[in-house]
């Protein structure tokens, strides 16, 4: 049969089963697009509050040297597989792209924090990672300021965060006494040694204006 012998409407009927057909793809490719938006938003959101948990963390003195911390979860519209004409074209492919821009400044910074409190969990280590902040915080301090140092937490605490003296209740590397004192610095000061020594730092700057003045201090009066 020629095209021009088919019964009417059996042309018209075959288009619109096709055009049905399509448009329940459509619905169906709609609701997978929505399903895989909504997982992969949330883990998205999950890495953001991880990301921003630890870059409380950071250090302070790094981070005065300025970085941005650009993360970016993008506006995604929600699509409804049961109205597939909502008047807007279906999601492409590039609209399931979802970037997290995260500064490098900002990952560099978090990596250094975690190693920093990794490695002053060892006396070795907590003399290093204060030369570094030395490095940075306080420049005019040299090598003879430096040892000054050493020798001052050797004689308190051996630089070991967990020191604790039961008699007084001073804690820590730099035996900040009462310990909490250390909460103007930061209040994981109880397992953080970074956060230690900086307040050490900061206390012997303001206190005495350099290691080596703190050290004659406390060979006078055996504290400091």
């Amino acid at each position: 049969m020629s095209r021009g012998d088919r019964p009417p409407g059996v042309l018209e009927k075959r288009e619109e089963a096709v055009l049905k057909a399509l448009n329940y793809n459509r619905v169906i490719e709609s609701a997978v697009t929505r399903k895989l938006l909504q997982h992969k938003k949330a883990a998205l959101a999950l890495v953001a509050t991880v990301l921003l948990s630890l870059l409380t963390t950071v250090d302070a003195t790094f981070a005065q040297s300025g970085f941005h911390r650009d993360l970016v979860l993008p506006d995604i519209a929600t699509v409804d597989p049961s109205s597939p004409d909502q008047g807007s074209p279906a999601p492409t492919s590039a609209s399931l792209t979802t970037v997290v821009a995260v500064n490098a400044r900002v990952m560099s910074l978090v990596s250094l924090a975690a190693r920093q409190v990794q490695m002053a969990k060892t006396g070795t280590g907590a003399q290093e990672v204060a030369r570094e902040i030395i490095a940075v915080n306080y420049p005019k301090w040299n090598a003879s300021q430096v040892s000054c140092l050493t020798k001052l937490w050797n004689a308190e605490s051996h630089w070991n965060y967990k020191s604790h003296n039961r008699r007084s209740g001073a804690h820590g590397i730099a035996q900040a006494l009462p310990a909490t004192k250390m909460n103007s610095t930061g209040t994981d000061w109880l397992t953080n040694p970074v956060t230690q020594i900086k307040w050490g730092l900061n206390y012997v700057a303001q206190r005495y204006g350099t290691p080596c003045k703190a050290l004659a201090h406390h060979h006078r009066v055996n504290s400091y």
